[in-house]
């Protein structure tokens, strides 16, 4: 089932949202053979994913796809120090910017939002973080919350370039609507 439906959103486009789990089944699954052949390619999930994992959840995500453990090389904390606005974009020479794109290309250029203190955002080629502080711990639920408004924002950003609406200034046929939806999801889940 989960084969036909990753063979339908390829060949349709259709946007899917997940949380890490999703790819750890695939890596687990007997359907894997057929998606992933390697370590050095990519998983072949459609572009057009984007997936939410927590720390633990990037990791396992990382232990799965590269020979080496995933051990960062910077401080969530001191970035979150370090960073002056709410809202932005990460140089790529970042250490966790670097990290966050690998995986994202690793993965046909899905969408990643690690999850943390400040979430990082990527899509292999360009790196958001959001620091909007919310609530001091993230409940049950939430992620579950932060995939539909994700979801939501990435329908009207796909309609919005697909009709070449200009709805903000920023937004350019250029611009990857999953990006900017998960930018979006992310600041409003850390309001709510």
């Amino acid at each position: 089932m989960l084969k036909q439906l990753m063979t339908h959103a390829a060949e349709t486009n259709m946007m899917l949202v997940g949380d890490a789990d999703f790819c750890h089944y695939l890596k687990s699954s007997k359907i894997v053979m057929d998606l992933y052949t390697s370590p050095d390619e990519a998983l072949r999930i459609p572009e057009s994913t984007i997936l939410t994992p927590n720390i633990m959840e990037f990791k396992r995500i990382w232990n799965s796809l590269y020979s080496e453990d995933y051990d960062p090389e910077y401080s969530l904390i001191d970035l979150y120090e370090s960073l002056s606005e709410d809202i932005g974009e990460l140089d790529l020479s970042l250490s966790i910017s670097q990290d966050v794109t690998r995986v994202a290309n690793s993965l046909n250029g899905a969408t990643i939002l690690k999850k943390g203190l400040v979430d990082v955002i990527s899509d292999g080629n360009r790196v958001f973080y959001v620091k909007t502080k919310g609530s001091l711990k993230r409940c049950g639920g939430q992620g579950d919350v932060l995939a539909g408004t994700i979801g939501t924002y990435a329908y009207y950003a796909k309609l919005v370039k697909e009709n070449e609406e200009t709805v903000l200034e920023s937004f350019t046929k250029e611009e990857n609507p999953l990006l900017l939806a998960a930018v979006a999801g992310s600041v409003i889940t850390r309001m709510a």
